[in-house]
């Protein structure tokens, strides 16, 4: 039998740990001996991290708390990237560690009623198969080495209050490139998704998540009668502009932060998104 609770989700995605344009630990040395030191960024990222999961902690009073890990953990070596911290992915898998873990201690974090979910992310970061990011995700949640049980998933699809979230890392459109039509095919995805599900005879998910992009953006599908039938996000991440980023989208404003939902045992929502404003290209005066 289910039980209704009130439940904070927190979503984060997009970490990169390695990449010295993202999300670090706090604290760290490399396998030389030699301390780390995070750059002004880093700082700047990793306060925010801090301060979101302290926000958690905060709201999650009372409540059981979800975690979900969308994918692209660590930076992994990818596009022949020169700017990374480390190119030994063990240790970026180690770091991606030790900044979840921190999010979670600082949250109050139960291993026995709360639960984190991960959800694969790209080959490029995450490694083929998504290896790095299960051997991420069987480290956080402690599964012995003879545990055969997958820690990952693909697509993540959880019912919570009888509220349905459903989860996947790429999503099936982008935010678009020029102002005046963001947002429009990601909208149009989201309408396929909740049009075929109904075709299809099944209930369509109330919350798409999504990430990959690096930009916030939020879209909802109305219903023939008017009310909001599904919202759809592509979360912010923990990753600023790098030099792959320049190369494909020079003038992209980077999105760094977390979403949270705060779903009430009648099924109630409140959202909640925490962002970082982050100016990477200062202006020269002349």
């Amino acid at each position: 039998m289910v039980t209704t609770r009130r439940t904070l989700i927190a979503v984060v995605n997009d970490l990169h740990a390695g990449s010295p344009f993202a999300v670090c630990p706090a604290q760290w040395r490399f396998p030389t001996g030699t301390p780390f030191h995070p750059n002004e960024l880093q700082t700047a990222i990793l306060a925010h991290w801090c301060d979101c999961w302290q926000k958690v902690r905060t709201l999650r009073k009372g409540a059981r708390l979800i975690v979900i890990v969308l994918g692209d953990v660590i930076e992994g070596l990818h596009h022949e990237t020169t700017q990374i911290e480390t190119s030994r992915v063990d240790v970026q898998e180690a770091w991606a560690i030790a900044i979840i873990e921190a999010g979670l201690e600082l949250a109050k974090f139960n291993n026995r009623a709360d639960r984190i979910y991960f959800v694969s992310g790209t080959p490029a970061h995450d490694g083929n198969g998504g290896q790095s990011l299960e051997r991420v995700a069987r480290a956080v949640l402690d599964l012995d080495a003879n545990d055969s049980t997958r820690a990952a998933h693909d697509v993540l699809r959880l019912s919570v209050n009888g509220v349905r979230f459903d989860a996947t890392h790429k999503p099936g459109s982008g935010p678009g490139a020029r102002a005046h039509t963001l947002g429009n095919a990601f909208h149009g995805w989201l309408r396929s998704l909740y049009f075929t599900a109904l075709e299809d005879g099944q209930a369509p998910p109330r919350y798409v998540l999504t990430a990959h992009h690096h930009n916030y953006l939020r879209r909802d599908v109305h219903a023939t009668r008017g009310h909001v039938a599904m919202t759809g996000y592509i979360c912010p991440s923990w990753k600023v502009k790098d030099e792959h980023v320049y190369q494909i989208a020079p003038f992209a404003l980077s999105s760094v932060g977390m979403l949270a939902f705060d779903v009430a045992a009648d099924g109630a929502v409140q959202e909640h998104v925490w962002l970082l404003p982050v100016v990477q290209d200062a202006i020269e005066e002349l």
